[in-house]
């Protein structure tokens, strides 16, 4: 995706204030993704962390913080992806981010 121009690499300028602001639940790795959309003004950050997503959401003010399986969604609702598409990327995600037994799969495979 980086080669065809669809996505690209940025640094976060402002290090000091991503360590400053680590929360318990939410990690140096994390606020740095959220400073880095407030930095670049990216109103959209997609997490797939469900323990960290309550205060990421409460910390974010402008960015509006949601987890992938609901981008999932609104792409299978907007017909960008075929049902078996979403079902097949939940599907890897689940087996690569420990979901088969969480919350988060259940509920995005509904």
């Amino acid at each position: 995706m980086i080669k065809e121009a669809m996505i690209s690499v940025r640094e976060v300028i402002s290090i000091s204030e991503t360590e400053s602001r680590v929360e318990p639940r939410v990690d140096a790795g994390e606020m740095g993704c959220l400073n880095l959309c407030r930095q670049e003004q990216i109103p959209i950050l997609i997490t797939d962390d469900w323990r960290a997503l309550p205060k990421l959401i409460e910390i974010s003010t402008s960015i509006n913080v949601v987890v992938s399986a609901f981008v999932i969604r609104a792409l299978l609702n907007r017909r960008v992806l075929t049902r078996d598409d979403a079902e097949t990327i939940l599907d890897r995600i689940a087996r690569n981010r420990d979901w088969l037994e969480s919350k988060i799969y259940e509920e995005s495979k509904k």
